[in-house]
């Protein structure tokens, strides 16, 4: 029989002597009340980091879910609203040149101004290449880069949840575990412990046997 939790062995039982016999449930060693006090901190720390590993799963959710539906349409509407001005300067910046060659041909306009004006347009041109190229790389790879971080934030915060919650299991499974309790009937056929000692979850206390019944010779 082992112990099932960390602490120093306040009391031995009776029941718990070579030779003893006991019952289903009866109680064979205790804890110091101090390391129950630390269990039960113990357990007090796995929940609030459970909590907390929960919040900020949930937190890792709601950031995907708010780039998606928020920064990244409001940012997309943005870059597309700069393409639409660039591509109306460009036409605008096309008509007066082509207004401009007109006026040159009937002798109205220097040739410097005519120079001016395609300039005006191939500057224009240059604006819009760059806005679109603004647009496609935002919506092909900046996109998909900001979503695989936020991903994998999310499965590192969801791996963590799943952590935090199998130790909160393990913490609450050893409550309540400060007294040990047999897990039948039986006889203590050695005892490996003695008042004082520091055990640990894998300590052996000692060795039982189970019995059905207990033989009692009387003379004749």
């Amino acid at each position: 029989i082992s112990a099932e939790v960390a602490g120093r062995i306040a009391k031995i039982h009776p029941n718990f002597e070579v030779g003893s016999y006991f019952y289903k449930g009866d109680v064979l060693i205790e804890l110091d009340e101090e390391d129950v006090t630390q269990q039960q901190i113990s357990y007090e720390n796995a929940r609030a980091n459970k909590i907390l590993a929960a919040s900020q799963f949930e937190v890792a959710k709601t950031t995907i879910k708010e780039y998606q539906e928020g920064s990244y349409q409001t940012e997309l509407a943005v870059k597309e609203m700069a393409l639409v001005v660039s591509q109306t300067n460009l036409k605008s910046a096309k008509d007066i040149n082509g207004h401009t060659q007109k006026m040159f041909r009937k002798g109205y306009v220097s040739k410097l101004e005519l120079g001016s004006k395609a300039d005006t347009v191939r500057h224009a041109e240059l604006e819009v290449r760059a806005r679109q190229t603004e647009l496609d790389v935002f919506q092909n790879i900046t996109r998909a880069k900001v979503l695989q971080e936020l991903e994998a934030n999310l499965d590192a915060a969801r791996a963590r949840l799943a952590a935090e919650e199998a130790a909160l299991k393990l913490e609450k499974q050893k409550l309540g575990r400060e007294q040990l309790r047999a897990p039948f009937d039986g006889r203590v056929v050695v005892k490996q412990v003695g008042l004082g000692q520091q055990v640990n979850a894998t300590t052996v206390l000692g060795e039982v046997i189970a019995v059905d019944y207990a033989e009692v010779r009387l003379p004749l």
